[in-house]
């Protein structure tokens, strides 16, 4: 499966800049969507030399997920929204979102949306 959105890393490890955040990227997906989509994403990123958090590799039993969350988010440099039409059901994922949202201040982009099988149509009904 290919993922139009990582185009824009391609050259991103070639000439990285300054690191002020831990992971490059914070990828935000359904759990249904974990085995299908965000495993092999995870990987694309990952054997390009990205940094990502990723709840499969970062979560650990045991400790709290709303902090292990919020720490992954905070110490992300972008947020990877896997939108699919499960996306928009879960409590977490909603979460995510607005938390990278929140951090869209002076014009800084941090949300990069990815959208596998939803129409524009059915995402607009989320609104």
């Amino acid at each position: 499966m290919y993922f139009s959105a990582v185009v824009n890393f391609r050259n991103f490890s070639k000439n990285p800049p300054v690191r002020t955040f831990k992971y490059d990227v914070f990828l935000s997906y359904a759990i249904e969507d974990k085995i299908e989509l965000a495993t092999e994403l995870y990987q694309m990123l990952k054997h390009r030399g990205l940094y990502v958090w990723y709840a499969g590799k970062e979560l650990i039993a045991g400790e709290s997920i709303e902090k292990t969350i919020r720490e992954g988010l905070d110490q992300s440099r972008f947020g990877i929204a896997l939108i699919t039409t499960t996306y928009f059901d879960k409590i977490w994922t909603l979460k995510e979102l607005h938390t990278l949202m929140s951090m869209e201040t002076d014009g800084r982009k941090v949300i990069i949306p990815v959208f596998h099988k939803i129409t524009p149509e059915k995402v607009a009904e989320y609104d």
